[in-house]
């Protein structure tokens, strides 16, 4: 799977449940309440800290529940992926894995959204921001 990121947009994405995947979702409402335990910040924030060398984001999986327009992002784990210029590939079959093992600790969790972090953008991305918001 391939997405284009920027690389200087750090990214908390919730899965849209009209998205046509299978995760237990079946509540259409649109989220307006957003809890994220303090426990998965600090997960995320060690895994930037700990990426490889010349390695510029981190990209994962957030787990935990969602109860009509309240989701509760309760767990989540990070997922290898590759670039290539504006593409990125993610481990789909380590990502299953990783979810299995995560649903047989805590099977009321389910695949809430994905993150991404980045370094915050440099004056040419904020340049290059400002030209194309003028056009």
């Amino acid at each position: 799977m391939s997405a284009p990121i920027s690389s200087s947009t750090p990214a908390l994405l919730l899965q849209n449940n009209n998205s046509g995947t299978s995760t237990g979702l079946s509540d259409s409402k649109a989220v307006t309440n957003v809890v994220v335990h303090p426990m998965v910040l600090l997960s995320i924030l060690d895994h930037h800290t700990r990426r490889q060398d010349g390695e510029l984001r981190v990209i994962g999986t957030l787990l935990g529940r969602r109860d009509g327009d309240k989701v509760e992002v309760t767990n989540c784990f990070a997922v290898p992926h590759a670039e290539r210029g504006d593409e990125v590939a993610i481990g789909k079959d380590f990502n299953r894995q990783m979810l299995a093992l995560h649903l047989r600790a805590n099977r009321n969790e389910t695949v809430v959204g994905w993150y991404a972090t980045a370094f915050p953008p440099s004056d040419e991305d904020s340049d290059s921001n400002n030209n194309n918001n003028s056009s």
